[in-house]
């Protein structure tokens, strides 16, 4: 997992809080607008997590010979 990969996610929980506090104190349409950006940001290091995981798993031949 690389330095990108954790400032997505963390990015992603930032925007999310914000969003929440924003929606819950009454400025309902930019409170969407951060958890959605939050969302997105959410997928984005998701994807980047998988693309590292299949990529170990592919090195993996399958020989047991070493």
């Amino acid at each position: 997992m690389t330095g990108g990969t954790l400032s997505l996610a963390l990015g992603g929980l930032i925007l999310f809080a914000v969003g929440a506090y924003l929606s819950a104190t009454g400025a309902l349409s930019q409170g969407i607008v951060f958890m959605a950006a939050a969302l997105a940001l959410q997928i984005l290091s998701l994807v980047r997590l998988r693309q590292a995981r299949n990529k170990i798993v592919n090195k993996d031949d399958g020989d047991a010979r070493g």
